[in-house]
């Protein structure tokens, strides 16, 4: 199951990710989800949609084996715990 969430932490230093896939281009602009965006393109193939307007968040990151969403930068999750949780007793 932590494999399931490998990729979500390699992509908490993207800068680091995309120097160390080789020469960053520019790949034009697009969109994302109607929202304008700049596109860098890594040599290996990887791009990092980049928010055209306000802040410069990246909006995806594209590999060659998956799509990341990137959204709700500085904002607060929300959280639904499960039916039935778990209790643990308190060892204080």
């Amino acid at each position: 199951m932590a494999n399931d969430f490998s990729t979500l932490s390699a992509l908490t230093d993207i800068s680091a990710d995309l120097s160390s896939a080789g020469t960053v281009t520019s790949g034009g602009t697009g969109t994302v989800d109607g929202q304008s965006v700049v596109i860098l393109k890594a040599a290996d193939g990887t791009t990092v949609d980049i928010a055209g307007a306000g802040t410069a968040y990246p909006v995806q990151v594209r590999t060659d084996t998956a799509v990341h969403q990137l959204s709700d930068w500085n904002g607060v999750g929300t959280f639904t715990p499960p039916p039935n949780p778990i209790v643990i007793p308190s060892t204080s």
